[in-house]
């Protein structure tokens, strides 16, 4: 009878030993150091829509203080020398734009826009009465990258939105061109390059024509400002500089010496605002990550 008992009780002690670990995995693992991972809550990941697209578009420029000031362009200013201007409208422009955004909310849009604005080229012809004559041809763009927010609101497969933008701008108006005097015939080339801030109001409409694909047709307002114009002329480090006398000039820095010492005119760098409305064309696709 005790040999029985003591058999029972080496059963009972190995089943209780076998048992231990698989009710210790059911229960989630009796006697296992705790994680972080073990309190931590499990949300489910709601996915996220990024939206990119490509637009093209057709602007205005009205007449403004840049070209007010383009239109004074003298070779030379001084007594005695009088000189006429001639410069051709340069209003219109065509863009090209990428733009990235993702939602914030379901009405509500981040994201930022990199673009380029190409002017027409324009011609600016001088004459005055010393018998010199200015002819220079200007190449003028502008990049731009705006941080943008837009608001929308949905119609079945059309979304309407409207937001604001505010970035930086790199603008380039650059002369080529040739001069010519009674000593002789020189040719002119230069770069004039300025930075600024660029802000902008916009509107779009956008029409799905697939699951994921849209069409859009929009409108903005644009305003762009820089500084100074500086670069390099004939070869020489020079800028764009307005006289005291209200005369334009592309000057050397010599020139910028000879100008106040021998003329006694003081100069200061051109500056650059201007405001541009256009109308864009655009594909884009929405797509969750």
């Amino acid at each position: 009878m005790k040999r029985e008992i003591r058999y029972l009780r080496t059963l009972i002690f190995l089943i209780t030993l076998l048992a231990t670990p698989l009710l210790s995995e059911k229960i989630g693992g009796i006697g296992d150091p705790k994680t972080e991972d073990d309190y931590e809550d499990k949300e489910e990941k709601l996915p996220r829509t990024l939206e990119i697209g490509f637009r093209i578009g057709q602007g205005y420029k009205a007449e403004d203080r840049l070209e007010s000031n383009l239109r004074d362009y003298k070779t030379y200013s001084g007594p005695n020398v009088y000189s006429k201007t001639f410069l051709s409208p340069f209003s219109y422009q065509t863009n090209t734009e990428a733009f990235f955004r993702t939602y914030w909310d379901d009405r509500s849009k981040v994201g930022f826009t990199f673009g380029n604005l190409n002017f027409d080229n324009f011609l600016l012809e001088e004459y005055n009465s010393a018998g010199e004559y200015t002819r220079l041809k200007f190449q003028f763009n502008t990049m731009y990258f705006f941080l943008n927010y837009h608001y929308q609101w949905r119609f079945r497969k059309n979304i309407l939105e409207a937001g604001l933008g505010l970035g930086v701008n790199h603008t380039e108006m650059n002369p080529n061109g040739y001069y010519y005097s009674r000593f002789g015939y020189y040719d002119q080339s230069g770069y004039m390059g300025a930075n600024g801030l660029s802000y902008r109001v916009e509107a779009a409409w956008n029409r799905f024509f697939t699951a994921n694909y849209f069409f859009q047709l929009g409108a903005s307002i644009s305003m762009h400002t820089a500084p100074a114009f500086s670069g390099s002329f004939n070869d020489e480090s020079g800028a764009l500089y307005l006289r005291s006398d209200g005369s334009l000039g592309i000057l050397t820095n010599s020139d910028i010496t000879n100008s106040v010492v021998l003329t006694n005119y003081a100069s200061r760098n051109l500056d650059l605002k201007y405001s541009t409305f256009q109308i864009t064309l655009g594909l884009g696709t929405q797509f969750d990550y």
